[in-house]
């Protein structure tokens, strides 16, 4: 995949993750729902970016 892809997709996930601490510490997220998008982005950075960049 290109490049530019792949670092869009990973400037995405920074900003959700800054949103989502942002609105968490606002009180407008439960930290039910800020711990599964901490957890889902981790797991896109971990397992599924580098299988991205390697093809």
């Amino acid at each position: 995949m290109r490049p530019e892809i792949i670092k869009g997709i990973g400037i995405f996930f920074t900003v959700l993750i800054v949103l989502d601490l942002i609105l968490f510490a606002m009180r407008k997220v439960s930290n039910y729902v800020f711990w599964a998008v901490i957890i889902i982005c981790a797991a896109m950075a971990y397992w599924v970016l580098p299988r991205l960049r390697n093809k």
